[in-house]
């Protein structure tokens, strides 16, 4: 969606548009819509922090690519987040989980999987 905007005369117009289509399908539970937002906020606005909030907001409704790439973003460090191999392990756990089962919400993901600076769960 974002593309169509983007080819509008006003390039950063056109993506503001889009961007807040896809926040408002987001906000409404679709899910798809939250994981092109994330990347438009990581690859085009190049904002990491807000490319987390968005695919976590994302990955709670049960979102499966959203938790892999959550995975993949503290697995490798993209979009300029810091790599943190204990919050890729926990969000490819919950992959692992969504992968053989239905996309079922995840509501408690922000204290299972919290987003930095929020420090991790102890291991239990």
């Amino acid at each position: 969606m974002l593309e169509a905007f983007a080819q509008s005369p006003d390039k950063v117009t056109g993506q503001a548009i889009g961007a807040a289509l896809l926040q408002c399908a987001l906000d409404q539970g679709l899910a798809k819509a939250g994981y092109e937002l994330g990347f438009h906020y990581g690859v085009t606005v190049k904002d990491g922090m807000q490319a987390l909030k968005i695919f976590q907001q994302t990955a709670k409704l049960g979102h499966k690519e959203s938790l892999f790439k959550l995975h993949r973003l503290f697995n490798e460090g993209d979009y300029g987040i810091a790599k943190d191999p204990q919050r890729a392990n926990c969000y490819y756990e919950k992959y692992k989980i969504a992968s053989r089962n239905s996309p079922d919400p995840i509501p408690d993901l922000d204290t299972t999987c919290p987003l930095p600076p929020k420090p991790m769960p102890a291991q239990t």
